[in-house]
């Protein structure tokens, strides 16, 4: 290849690609004052680090590297990023900026299979305690490293230090530089692969764009080194010539090119066994180029155009060229608007928006510390070690994983801050998209768990604060309608939703539930074809089901209105309760769609806080009109129409994009497919049969009113077991993913933590609903006041149904669905005999005891079926400190009624009672030392998802 000389407009550097890649820089010299104490002046061995582009190769250079019997590499540190943000890149001026720093690092590097995280903590405990200039304390570290290594060259790999090269110049000024690069675009493919779940999404390729210019930006513009101390390394090359390339590399680095260097791989295989390193499991396998050019058939030629136009400059600077078949043309209104904010988004890092947030923080974390590091330590995640002994025992346990991330850390990576990731969802992204066979088998039990904890409480967050967002607004809103319509017109909606009810039992014809199954694991083994077509089946086959179901609506429902519920006045209305059965059974497939791609927050988002504030706003408005309540139907259907219409939008977003590049015939659903949808059929019905025979028979053997009366009541007993439904939202898939694994123990771990969890969180709340039973009904209105009692038993039943966690989920996701069908229905046949036998004696009274009897024992059975067929049983010992709790706010909260009982309690106050009664069952907890090692785990993980949603807010903003 002949020389090029390339132009730079941003900078008078000129360089030159030769043969090998290199570039010759020729750059004016830096004229700062250094004092010469904090130089690293030794020549004949100076450090060397790698650098650049993330996904470009510096992780299998390094093991090439480091597969050199004279030179050691040391895993990403990211110590001038932690040094930067702590304000001490020159010189620590306060001991706790030297404890800090060394924590970070010592955190950064004990998830390694390598003996870096040990001779830090061991550096550390020869010198606990320092102020004074950096760069010595860098080069001890680098030089203690390469001894245990028994090398005499060490050398540092974090990519994202490209940007503090002038840093790394000033305290190692003989220092190597090497510098990795790859083909942009293949670049953004391999972070979209790691970061973005391989959705091909524009907007995150765009925004992934904005960083990689940045990073060249930085380079290119300020290279800090004479162009003889830096060596610039293409991916290209590195896979398809490693031992020409490796030998030049060696002499610029004047060491022997080692054959080892090349079967770098053997060393390797144990460096990759770890939950933090899976993403590098090609590391095990000898170099290959076959994952060079990747970008042309993953992403479209619209995108790449966008790409190729933003990065143009780069691109060239580097020697890649434009793609020859996506000429420049006009680009697509989506591509466009992308382009514009990722313009915006690379604007801000050059402007040092993010890095000034990220400092910010260091300098709050370390007033923290050193004005409250005596308190601090008495948190065990969030003590740092600061002497000889602290560092003695981190020594001896870094390879046991013992040890959480501080809960006051100075912050995420680069790559995650500027790409809006916590570190938390970059585990969880990969988690999603990898295969059974990236999965390290050396992986801990410890970091799995903390793993699956860290992804069930994401989603289980949000789809919390989804339900109650709707709860709380769906309460009001009912207050409001129940006092506009009255008892008689919301009894004559709850009897035209169980039509729709017991219709939408077959509307779906089990393959909802089939999506949730399905959908991930045709994603985890690759079947793009199977879910292309699961997907469009299933949702052609859901339609036309629905359409024919809709038409038996409003042919048969006249007859029912007439004969069965003995209410004429359902009849008029029957025609759009057909189109909310056809919207619903759409808007639920497109929902278990999501939640078989592990994205509840996006379902939660569009159901719950667009969906239900649009019912609401439109159903004021018609009822302003005088449309009562046809209005209030005709606003829930326009409403599903746009939620099913965003449903779709969000699956197409979400769905890989080589799924829909399938040709071909549709593949048949297939026979699993079919026999799980008639298995989630049956069960289905009997679920209905369950939820809905007591409404059904109130309807029959009583009036309207009566079953309006019941309908409020079991509206706010749904919110008890709302810890079970977030949970269950997101553990359900996740115990087909670890049961087909066959992970049963971590399964079994889950199941027991997060049972106690769901009841502890379900015992204050049902604590203070059965204490304020009479004035939450009375808020009604008084024509209700006297179904407290329903609620007081219904509630009783849903602490059963807590109290035993998701076994019914646990049977059919791990293949039992055969013992749940079993349970269902024997328990559907007493809910029916218990229903006509005490409906027609005790009225709505006798529905709740006849529900509430079938709720306990049908959990009670499933519990005894779990532990028959799995041999998972969720109690321990653990359990017990459970009641002293209970106790306690259960005399708090029936002492807080008996204080209003002259003054009749609102609203806002029973919700304050509430809040009274989780704050006194925590403390309890918390002053009884209730919380075991998992428990703790799971209270570091959840605070530590609120904490980097925090965080994620501010530097989105």
């Amino acid at each position: 290849m002949s020389n090029i000389t390339l132009a730079l407009k941003s900078i008078e550097t000129e360089f030159v690609v030769t043969q090998n890649l290199n570039l010759a820089f020729k750059t004016p010299e830096l004229n700062v004052d250094v004092p010469s104490g904090e130089l690293n002046r030794d020549t004949s061995n100076p450090p060397f680090f790698i650098v650049g582009l993330s996904r470009s190769g510096s992780t299998l250079l390094s093991r090439m590297l480091d597969s050199h019997p004279a030179v050691a590499v040391f895993p990403e540190t990211w110590c001038f990023v932690v040094l930067d943000r702590l304000g001490c890149l020159r010189n620590f001026d306060d001991p706790w900026q030297y404890t800090l720093f060394l924590n970070q690092v010592w955190d950064y590097l004990r998830l390694c299979n390598d003996p870096a995280a040990r001779v830090v903590a061991h550096q550390a405990m020869k010198r606990p305690s320092y102020v004074g200039p950096s760069a010595p304390i860098l080069d001890s570290l680098g030089r203690a490293y390469a001894e245990a290594r028994g090398a005499r060259m060490w050398g540092e790999k974090t990519p994202g230090h490209v940007l503090w090269l002038p840093q790394i110049h000033h305290s190692f000024p003989n220092a190597r530089i090497i510098v990795t690069v790859r083909d942009p675009r293949d670049v953004l493919v391999s972070y979209d692969d790691r970061w973005g779940l391989g959705r091909r999404d524009t907007a995150f390729l765009m925004r992934t764009a904005a960083l990689v210019r940045y990073y060249l930006r930085r380079f290119l513009d300020d290279p800090a080194f004479p162009s003889d101390q830096i060596f610039l390394v293409k991916y290209e090359e590195l896979t398809s010539r490693p031992a020409p390339l490796l030998t030049e590399l060696c002499q610029f680095l004047n060491i022997e090119f080692e054959p080892s260097m090349v079967e770098f791989y053997v060393r390797s295989a144990n460096w990759v066994e770890n939950t933090a390193k899976k993403h590098h499991a090609l590391l095990s396998q000898p170099t290959s180029s076959e994952r060079v050019g990747r970008y042309r058939s993953a992403l479209t030629s619209d995108q790449i155009n966008a790409i190729d136009e933003f990065l143009s400059v780069e691109m060239q600077s580097l020697g890649y060229a434009r793609d020859p078949e996506t000429a420049p043309h006009s680009q697509p209104t989506k591509n466009a608007r992308a382009a514009i904010r990722a313009q915006a988004r690379y604007e801000q890092m050059q402007a040092g928006a993010y890095r000034r947030k990220l400092r910010r923080r260091g300098r709050l974390v370390l007033r923290c510390y050193k004005h409250l590091g005596s308190a601090l330590a008495l948190f065990p995640t969030r003590r740092m070690a600061s002497d000889s002994e602290a560092w003695r025992v981190r020594a001896d346990s870094t390879t046991r994983l013992e040890y959480e991330r501080p809960l006051l850390s100075i912050g995420p990576t680069p790559d995650e801050q500027l790409l809006g990731l916590t570190a938390t969802e970059l585990t969880n992204n990969w988690n999603f998209v990898g295969s059974s066979q990236d999965a390290a088998s050396g992986e801990t039990e410890s970091a799995k768990f903390r793993q699956r904890i860290g992804q069930i409480s994401k989603h289980s967050a949000m789809f919390f604060a989804g339900t109650m967002f709707t709860g709380l607004a769906g309460y009001l809103f009912k207050v409001y309608l129940a006092r506009m319509l009255g008892a008689e017109a919301l009894g004559i909606y709850a009897l035209g939703m169980t039509i729709v009810a017991f219709l939408g039992v077959f509307n779906g014809l089990g393959l909802t539930q089939a999506a949730i199954r399905f959908v991930p694991l045709y994603l985890a083994t690759g079947k793009s074809n199977q879910l292309r077509g699961f997907l469009l089946r299933g949702v052609t086959l859901v339609l036309l089901a629905n359409v024919g179901l809709a038409a038996l609506v409003v042919l048969v429902g006249p007859w029912l209105a007439r004969n069965f519920y003995h209410t004429m006045k359902l009849q008029g209305y029957l025609p759009l309760f057909a189109l909310i059965m056809l919207l619903g059974a759409l808007t639920q497939y497109g929902g278990q769609i999501l939640q078989g791609y592990k994205d509840v927050s996006r379902r939660t988002i569009i159901t719950n806080f667009i969906g239900t504030p649009l019912v609401m706003v439109l159903t004021i408005g018609f009822l302003l009109l005088g449309w009562g309540l046809w209005g209030y139907i005709f606003a829930q259907v326009v409403s599903a129409l746009l939620v099913v219409a965003l449903l779709f939008m969000a699956v197409w977003k979400l769905t890989p994009r080589e799924v829909f590049r399938q040709t071909g015939p549709l593949p048949p659903l297939g026979s699993q497919v079919a026999s799980f949808g008639v298995a989630a059929l049956g069960i289905t019905l009997l679920e209905f049969l369950l939820a809905q025979t007591d409404k059904v028979l109130i309807g029959y053997y009583l009036n309207p009113t009566q079953v309006g009366v019941y309908a409020l009541a079991m509206a706010i007993i749904i919110f008890v077991p709302i810890g079970l439904q977030s949970v269950n939202q997101i553990f359900s898939p996740t115990i087909a993913d670890l049961h087909s694994r066959g992970e049963h123990q971590l399964l079994e771990r889950l199941f027991q933590t997060l049972t106690k969890w769901i009841l502890a969180f379900t015992l204050p709340l049902a604590i203070a609903i059965i204490a304020f039973a009479e004035p939450l009904m009375r808020v009604f209105g008084k024509d209700f006041a006297s179904g407290w009692l329903v609620l007081v038993i219904g509630t009783v039943g849903q602490v059963a149904n807590c109290g035993t966690g998701s076994v019914g989920y646990l049977l059919m996701m791990s293949g039992h669905q055969n013992r749940l069908v079993k349970v269902q229905a024997s328990m559907a046949v007493t809910m029916v005999l218990l229903c006509v036998l005490l409906i027609p004696r005790w009225g709505i009274l006798g529905a709740i005891v006849a529900a509430s009897i079938t709720n306990i024992a049908t959990n009670v059975w499933n519990l005894a079926e779990v532990r028959s067929s799995l041999g998972y049983f969720p109690y321990n010992r653990s359990y017990l400190y459970l009641l002293p709790a209970t106790v306690t706010t259960a005399v708090a909260e029936f002492a807080l009624r008996t204080l209003e009982n002259s003054s009749q309690p609102n609203l806002f106050t029973i919700l304050g009672n509430v809040a009274v009664g989780f704050v006194v069952f925590g403390l309890t907890i918390a002053l009884t030392s209730g919380l075991d090692a998992d428990d703790r785990l799971v209270a570091g993980t959840v605070l530590d998802r609120f904490r980097g949603s925090a965080q994620r807010a501010k530097v989105n903003s």
